[in-house]
């Protein structure tokens, strides 16, 4: 018997984007993945580290479980001037420049802007690049970038994280 493969919590999130009626966007807030993997989402780290070790989680899951026919790529987006994430098919691994590549896929799996691709990339680098910029609103539990600054999730938003995901 073949095992089911359950889908990844942030990949739910992302598909579930599009003509979303409150959260309708292309791209989403990588702190808002962040948040969407927690098991509360309402609860607030204390420790730098274990914020550290979150964003370093939601990253080597990108890097190592994105599925077969996409990738995920990083970039800034113009409209919040915030990092952000998008799901690409897989084809577009080979129009990137600079990128992470899945040892255990044996493929290209992240694609990156130049800005994200700094030195050598690696998922270390990338996730201290990142917490340097947001790792604050992840320690206080503010996930969501609305009207300028990070917010906690508001009541539209956990509705759309709790109904997107089946995990």
């Amino acid at each position: 018997m073949a095992k089911k493969i359950m889908p990844l919590k942030w990949f739910q999130i992302i598909q579930a984007l599009p003509g979303h009626p409150t959260i309708a966007r292309e791209h989403i807030a990588i702190v808002f993945l962040v948040g969407c993997m927690r098991t509360s989402l309402e609860s607030r780290v204390t420790s730098p580290e274990a914020a550290r070790q979150e964003l370093f989680a939601l990253l080597t899951s990108f890097v190592d479980d994105t599925p077969q026919e996409y990738v995920v790529s990083i970039l800034r987006c113009a409209n919040i001037d915030k990092p952000v994430v998008r799901i690409l098919s897989s084809d577009y691994a080979n129009y990137s420049k600079h990128g992470l590549d899945s040892s255990i896929q044996g493929r290209r799996t992240v694609l990156l802007d130049p800005e994200f691709a700094i030195g050598q990339p690696s998922v270390p680098s990338l996730a201290e690049q990142l917490f340097q910029e947001f790792g604050s609103a992840i320690c206080k539990g503010h996930f969501s970038f609305r009207s300028g600054n990070y917010q906690a999730f508001d009541d539209h938003e956990r509705q759309f994280i709790e109904g997107s995901t089946n995990i």
